[in-house]
């Protein structure tokens, strides 16, 4: 028998479910709009394991989140002056209906009170709304799982069965050796998450839509491998509408960027992806997205099934998003269309 907790007045919705099918289109007019966790050549960087402080009761060990030797620090950076931008041939594509700080998040004017219930909560359809969570984690491990309008810390949801949906509210990663939201099972809409080492790693099942993802945490003194957005195989991923950046710099210790969005093969192939209508922001990192096909990893030749249309890449201070080129690792019979520069020029893909 499922039990409903509701911490403030909010009707529960559905979690993360069947993704749509992807229709192109223009971005999202703004973050209020309505709703509806390697490749070829360099490696990439990607997360370590390392302890963690868990809520109790939460998983006794976060999962893998590896993905591959890292380069050297700054090995992804081409010497010599950036690539020469050239003329656009068609308008540059809009960028103000893309989700920003002013944009995404608690809603202006929100009153949030002091959440006094649990660090992990472990009652299905629980609704927490107009919060502000002051635990180490947010550890779930309960089904239909609702956050809105809330100012969050990590939150972990690891389990089958086990799901969360959060709307409107922010996620603060700080300097946690991992997500700042993961691992599976995860809807996020119209959100603000920053900090922490990715800002969302997410395997199978997840949807992130209209929300912003950057300023990720890196020590100065730490390999720690960043990312916006970060599957290690999976199934069932839809990032849409979206702001995403991968922004810290190379270190002397190895740590950077991975990229904006990156997928490897690592436990299992990369499958049922679509990465639509987002705004990807340029990275210090050797490309600012990877899209899971790499022979050299053991499920990275069974990447299939990846859609990338109509998102817009900065060029960034290298003329090419990154310090290598905009996308790698592409799958055979990847569908990518409409992608452009931010100057209105054709994005290409490897």
């Amino acid at each position: 028998m499922l039990v409903a907790l509701v911490i403030t007045v909010g009707a529960a919705l559905g979690g993360c479910g069947t993704l749509p099918v992807p229709v192109s289109g223009p971005p999202p007019q703004s973050a209020s709009s309505a709703a509806p966790s390697v490749p070829p050549g360099e490696p990439p960087h990607a997360s370590p394991t390392g302890p963690q402080s868990a809520a109790p009761g939460a998983p006794s060990s976060p999962p893998d989140t590896r993905g591959g030797t890292p380069p050297a620090p700054g090995s992804g950076h081409p010497s010599g002056s950036p690539n020469t931008t050239p003329e656009p041939t068609s308008p540059p594509p809009p960028l103000d209906g893309f989700p920003t700080e002013a944009s995404a998040g608690v809603p202006a004017g929100t009153k949030l009170e002091t959440y006094r219930g649990p660090c992990l909560i472990d009652k299905d359809g629980t609704v927490l709304e107009r919060v502000e969570v002051a635990c180490d984690r947010l550890v779930i491990q309960a089904a239909d799982v609702i956050i809105r309008s809330s100012r969050l810390p990590p939150v972990d949801v690891d389990g089958d069965g086990w799901s969360v949906t959060v709307e409107d509210s922010e996620i603060d990663g700080g300097e946690f050796v991992g997500p700042a939201i993961g691992y599976g099972n995860v809807t996020v809409r119209r959100s603000e998450i920053r900090g922490a080492q990715h800002s969302v790693l997410c395997g199978s099942n997840c949807l992130i839509e209209s929300s912003l993802l950057h300023d990720q945490f890196l020590p100065t003194d730490e390999d720690w491998h960043n990312n916006g957005f970060l599957s290690n195989g999976g199934t069932g991923v839809r990032l849409t509408g979206n702001t995403i950046s991968c922004t810290p710099v190379d270190n002397d210790a190895g740590g950077g960027c991975s990229g904006a969005a990156s997928f490897f093969g690592d436990f299992e192939p990369v499958s049922d992806v679509v990465i639509e209508n987002n705004l990807i922001r340029a990275t210090p990192g050797a490309f600012c997205v990877r899209l899971g096909y790499d022979p050299a990893k053991k499920f990275g030749p069974e990447a299939d099934r990846v859609v990338v249309i109509g998102n817009i890449f900065d060029r960034g201070p290298t003329g090419q998003c990154g310090g290598t080129g905009p996308v790698t690792s592409a799958p055979p019979g990847i569908r990518f269309e409409g992608n452009l520069w931010s100057d209105g020029q054709p994005v290409p893909v490897s």
